[in-house]
């Protein structure tokens, strides 16, 4: 066995080992249950019906069927062990490593370089959030097929022919079919076809042509479902000055986090203001960087690889209440690493008295960020430890706020919870979720005037918000307000048909209106959606009993 070979399973060896903590972590309170637990498409593992909502779904803001059925696929095989899980990202993750430190070697032919890329890749603390996350499945797939479809373009750019290239048009479509991050991919094709394909001539443009296609229906698709979604925030919410400013600073912020990879956070706020210093100070550093750039292929294939692969995600279109995410970096930090990898190499051959020293401190880096991501991944244990320390590591985040006091909340720690949502809403008013979570338990302590008013301004906020009028049902319910609770039980399935909770509300309000025969419909159709809600059966009983009584 030869030395790369060595090099690849020690990186795979040690990548499994500093992430098997993961085996013990616990789904968060962010995304994973609307993602997984209470997702009722998933639920049932591996099924015709589930896969067809699988292809034609655009739940969660986004259309990726692979990232689904991967989700179906854990259910089916280990249930809701939550360990299970964690371990199939791990996997993916590992072999993406695996794969991207054969890619770069087979690509340019160099042994250490290519090592390197791929172990920071592995290794790096910021992609901690992907990998130690379930509910960012979509990331470690994504960059699975991003790795595997340069791999078999390679293999296209040697040996020319139509069915290769259809195998690369295969893998690119199950990527972008994981997660749309892929609509960058034909622009990074053309970045390797300069460095280090060295193909100058202008047909190869016409390679990309099916992908730029394939990436321009794809995009229209993404952002019309995350529009219909309320994923994408108005110019009213951040103005495009924002956004533009943000991104800038975003682009800075990831280079510093980097290479000084501290105070990571699950959620980044925005700040109340940019300072002009610190927009224009961004500027200068990204044309600087950029003309500095150009003086060699490798790093200009490196720093417009991280430059453009961040472009759907620098926050231009605001897509989520983020400033930036450490998930984006997941793939654009490979350009940075080419840069730093045949950077440091360069260095070293035209001065070779520097060799020691380079060397010793590339082994430092790589040691720390073991170290660091070592620590980074064990906040991810459960959702206190997560949100906890994103307060601990940010300002004003009324997004760690709102999380952990739901925890809190299920765990009985009232006055912390009270404590953390009435944070939140100070935070952010304009918030319709952290209005109607303090309601819910504002509700929950029998409090229901102050619960109402929160549920109101939540629907304020967002009218077609389907948890704020199931909540605002359940306290008109417990008032004794029949009708009204009806309306809004009624109101939250017109936005969500599947939304169990609010058919066994709208049969507890029809069955105190004495309405049996609809009142049954409700309470076997939330029994249908979720099987175990013990409440739903105990009432449907009910309502067979009195109607048979009637």
């Amino acid at each position: 066995m030869g030395l790369k070979n060595y090099l690849g399973f020690a990186l795979v060896l040690l990548t499994l080992l500093v992430y098997s903590q993961v085996y013990n972590f616990e789904f968060v309170n962010f995304d994973d249950r609307e993602t997984i637990l209470q997702n009722v498409h998933i639920r049932d593992g591996i099924t015709l019906a589930g896969l067809g909502w699988a292809v034609t779904s655009a739940y969660a803001a986004n259309w990726f069927p692979v990232t689904w059925i991967s989700h179906m696929l854990d259910v089916q095989l280990f249930g809701f062990d939550s360990g299970w899980h964690h371990l199939v990202n791990l996997m993916i993750h590992a072999a993406s490593a695996l794969l991207l430190f054969a890619l770069m070697r087979r690509m340019t032919g160099r042994l250490w370089e290519s090592a390197f890329v791929s172990f920071v890749f592995a290794l790096h603390p910021l992609h901690v959030e992907s990998v130690a996350w379930v509910s960012e499945r979509k990331d470690v797939l994504s960059a699975f097929f991003w790795f595997l479809t340069i791999w078999l373009y390679s293999d296209y750019v040697d040996r020319p022919g139509w069915k290769r290239y259809l195998l690369v048009l295969g893998s690119f479509l199950l990527g972008l079919m994981s997660k749309q991050m892929l609509v960058t991919l034909p622009f990074v094709l053309i970045l390797l076809d300069y460095w280090p394909f060295n193909r100058r001539k202008l047909h190869f443009l016409r390679d990309k042509v099916p992908l730029f296609a394939i990436t321009a229906v794809v995009s229209v698709i993404t952002f019309k479902v995350q529009h219909a979604a309320g994923a994408v925030l108005s110019t009213d919410y951040v103005p495009l000055s924002t956004r533009a400013a943000n991104a800038l600073i975003a682009y800075v912020a990831y280079l510093e986090q980097f290479f000084w990879p501290a105070n990571l956070a699950v959620f980044y706020p925005y700040p109340a203001s940019f300072p002009a210093w610190q927009v224009g100070g961004a500027a200068v550093i990204l044309v600087t960087i950029s003309g500095v750039a150009l003086l060699r292929p490798y790093l200009a294939v490196g720093w417009f690889w991280y430059l453009g692969t961040l472009v759907p995600v620098i926050g231009l279109v605001q897509v989520g209440m983020q400033e930036r995410a450490d998930r984006y970096t997941y793939i654009p930090m490979v350009g940075i690493s080419i840069m730093l990898a045949w950077g440091v190499a360069e260095i070293m051959a035209r001065w070779p008295k520097t060799q020691s020293m380079l060397k010793y401190v590339s082994a430092s880096f790589c040691a720390s960020l073991v170290a660091v991501t070592w620590v980074q991944i064990s906040y991810w244990k459960n959702s206190n430890t997560l949100f906890e320390h994103a307060l601990a590591s940010t300002d004003n985040n009324f997004i760690a706020h709102l999380n952990l006091g739901v925890v809190q909340a299920e765990q009985g720690r009232t006055k912390d919870a009270l404590r953390n949502l009435y944070a939140a809403v100070e935070e952010k008013p304009e918030h319709a979720d952290a209005h109607d979570t303090l309601g819910a338990l504002l509700g929950q302590l029998g409090q229901t005037k102050e619960a109402a008013e929160q549920f109101q301004k939540a629907l304020q906020i967002q009218p077609r918000d389907s948890e704020a009028h199931c909540n605002l049902g359940n306290v008109l319910l417990a008032q004794g307000k029949f009708p009204e609770a009806a309306s809004e039980f009624q109101i939250a399935l017109q936005i969500q048909p599947d939304f169990a909770t609010a058919r066994f509300g709208l049969g507890a309000a029809l069955l105190n209106l004495r309405q049996f025969d609809a009142s049954i419909a409700q309470f076997q159709e939330a029994l249908r959606l979720d099987p175990g809600m013990a409440p739903a059966r105990n009432a449907l009983q009910k309502a067979l009993s009195l109607r048979q009584a009637r």
